[in-house]
């Protein structure tokens, strides 16, 4: 895992507690936008895959698990422009 850059506890304990919550309900009740930003503060932060779907709800790891991924590739996308 790459070194993690430092996010404030608060940031980090709401991000995790947004993951979880939105997990915990029916998916089409949360902002995807909200689950999004959180998901993706904690990969910036860096934050593992793993770390991140152990606070998912079973049911909803494999929608979590595809976003990350989407957010995975966008990132290699923009590290991979010109500047």
């Amino acid at each position: 895992m790459g070194k993690r850059r430092n996010i404030s506890k608060v940031s980090k304990d709401r991000a995790l507690d947004l993951v979880f919550n939105a997990t915990n309900k029916d998916l089409n009740l949360v902002c995807p936008a909200e689950v999004g930003a959180a998901l993706g503060s904690l990969l910036v932060a860096g934050y593992s895959r793993n770390e991140i779907l152990a606070h998912c709800h079973e049911k909803h790891r494999n929608i979590i698990d595809s976003v990350i991924s989407k957010i995975d590739r966008y990132t290699d996308q923009i590290r991979s422009c010109p500047k």
